[in-house]
């Protein structure tokens, strides 16, 4: 670096937002709940930690099996949602047939009676104390602890009986959840997206797709690239040939946007 440079680095992350990684969703269709559209596709599991009632499907099992009229209960605030934008929640009687794999996957989820009262966008839970196959839905001294099986309401009837159910978490839902985890920090935010792991920098730049309009490289007089933490961050330093360059630079990428689940941090300046 030249005596008079200036230089900027910032370490890059990216949350792996796919519904293949979301809260342990698996990545084959026919491992999923249902096989409808997949911008709707929710957590079918998650653990109500003791800050901010977190997702978290870490070494949480569901006990294997298939049973018919399972009761649930009704909320109107999501206790994995980061906003409230359901209906009263008042509605009551709703039971659900429902089938878990052995790879801990709910792989049918449907109707049995719709009850009444419900209201479009209710959240329906089932508690993990439910009784399901002949034991407690949560499977496991830890696992039983927490945890529900978290779904919404699609459509009712004119007694607001439930006519369907949908997955709760479209893509915006889950771009408001990132961002509402990230300022907990890193650590907590990768419980519900796991961070992408990185094979070199070129694939780096591919997958966190770094806007080029802002990012506008070509205005540095050096870039260098560089993984940092196991693979999970890339390092990015760009030199600068005068302060007027690096303010110019600067601003316009604290005025752009990201892409989705990509976050920068350890910014350091020096001259």
């Amino acid at each position: 670096m030249a005596a008079n440079d200036w230089r900027w680095k910032r370490t890059f992350y990216k949350h792996n937002t796919d519904d293949s990684a979301f809260l342990g969703i698996k990545s084959s269709d026919a491992d999923k709940w249902g096989n409808d559209d997949k911008s709707n596709r929710t957590p079918y599991y998650f653990a109500d930690e003791t800050i901010s009632h977190l997702p978290d499907c870490n070494s949480k099992t569901l006990r294997a099996g298939s049973d018919t009229a399972i009761a649930s209960t009704c909320s109107k605030a999501a206790k994995n949602n980061a906003g409230d934008d359901s209906s009263d929640g008042n509605g009551s009687g709703a039971t659900f047939d429902m089938t878990i794999n052995d790879s801990n996957t709910v792989t049918a989820l449907t109707i049995n009676s719709g009850g009444s009262g419900y209201g479009v966008e209710d959240r329906i839970l089932i508690p993990h104390t439910t009784t399901f196959n002949g034991g407690a839905l949560g499977n496991g001294s830890d696992n039983a602890n927490f945890g529900y099986v978290d779904f919404a309401v699609k459509s009712v009837d004119g007694s607001g009986a439930i006519t369907a159910i949908k997955r709760k978490w479209s893509n915006d839902d889950k771009t408001v959840l990132l961002q509402v985890l990230h300022g907990h920090g890193k650590a907590l935010c990768a419980s519900a997206f796991p961070l992408t792991t990185f094979s070199d920098t070129d694939d780096a730049d591919t997958k966190l797709g770094l806007d080029g309009a802002v990012y506008v490289w070509g205005e540095c007089s050096a870039v260098s690239k560089a993984l940092v933490d196991s693979g999970k961050g890339l390092e990015i330093t760009m030199t600068f040939a005068n302060e007027a360059a690096q303010t110019t630079f600067k601003n316009r990428v604290d005025a752009g946007a990201h892409p989705t689940g990509v976050y920068a941090e350890n910014d350091t300046f020096d001259h």
